[in-house]
């Protein structure tokens, strides 16, 4: 790619417990939903554009170089927009904290913004310094963790899909000790590393 078509990535966190658990809720939910096309993950900077991926993971790799494994636990689910049903992450010091030095690195590679929303609801004035500096007005403070299980096939099927949900034991321990960054446009894992 020339440098005038940078590419687009996130930064995220996997494990197998929470792939397990989150292709658990989509097999219940069938055809209620549409699955998400990547790996179950939580998200640590949402999609940016960049020609300069390797230098951004050697600085976010010097700068996590202390962080041990996150210990965590999922706590059951949410609808985010009546449109995606997500499985809700208990935030953390760590978790915080990692999320907020993969946005300030991330911030310093970020090139070719695009809005994060078409259409924004209402924001306080905080989410709009965040929204203009960022590109993102739920990071830092109102940084909200969860995995993507799907989007709703059709909004009336919502009270079916909460019913199905409602049977199911959600609540369980997460522990992470890898970041990845995502490769949006192949839908694969460009790199990772251990956060051991």
């Amino acid at each position: 790619m020339t440098e005038d078509n940078p590419k687009k990535y996130c930064i995220v966190l996997m494990n197998d417990d929470l792939s397990h658990l989150n292709y658990r809720l989509r097999k219940s939910l069938g055809d209620l939903i549409i699955p998400s096309k990547t790996p179950p993950y939580v998200t640590l900077k949402e999609t940016f554009f960049t020609n300069n991926i390797d230098n951004l993971i050697n600085n976010l790799k010097k700068e996590t170089s202390g962080l041990k494994e996150i210990k965590t636990f999922s706590t059951g689910y949410s609808v985010f927009d009546n449109k995606y049903v997500v499985l809700n992450i208990q935030n953390s010091e760590k978790l915080q904290r990692l999320h907020e030095t993969t946005m300030n690195i991330s911030q310093k590679y970020i090139e070719n913004i695009k809005p994060f929303y078409n259409q924004i609801g209402d924001l306080n004035e905080r989410q709009d310094e965040l929204l203009s500096q960022f590109n993102n007005p739920f990071c830092f403070e109102f940084y909200n963790p969860h995995s993507s299980i799907g989007k709703i096939e059709d909004l009336s099927d919502l009270d079916l899909i909460r019913e199905r949900l409602s049977f199911l034991e959600l609540c369980k321990p997460l522990v992470f000790n890898k970041v990845s960054i995502i490769d949006k446009k192949n839908e694969n894992i460009y790199s990772s590393f251990s956060i051991l």
